[in-house]
């Protein structure tokens, strides 16, 4: 079954609970959801995944980066040059999102703690 997340889950998580991103630098923070809204497809791959990966994977935790890596390879076959592609500073931000938005995915990426204090702007 395929994880359909849209913009609208992602800006109600984002206003309700902004400190999901605590822990991030806002520069990145900020960049990475400027892109969302052409882009949820990114968000989508990677919750498909890290689904996938909970119910099949035989272990308890994952690095996002893990997911980052299957996704990039899979768009390297599809994708035409000007396509977005998959930053590394960006994983951390779909990570604790989709982890947000899906109870199933909670613990299942670790997460840093608290590094600035961040105020998001809306998506």
């Amino acid at each position: 079954m395929r994880m359909i997340i849209h913009l609208s889950d992602v800006k109600e998580l984002i206003h309700e609970k902004p400190e999901i991103f605590d822990g991030l630098k806002n520069h990145i923070v900020k960049e990475c959801l400027k892109k969302l809204p052409k882009n949820i497809h990114v968000l989508n791959g990677f919750a498909d995944h890290a689904l996938h990966l909970k119910r099949n994977g035989g272990r308890e935790h994952y690095g996002i980066n893990c997911i980052q890596e299957i996704l990039r390879w899979e768009s390297y076959f599809q994708e035409e040059d000007d396509a977005y592609k998959i930053n590394n500073n960006h994983g951390p931000v779909y990570g604790r999102i989709i982890t947000a938005l899906i109870p199933e995915l909670r613990g299942m990426f670790r997460i840093k703690g608290n590094e600035e204090n961040l105020e998001v702007e809306e998506v």
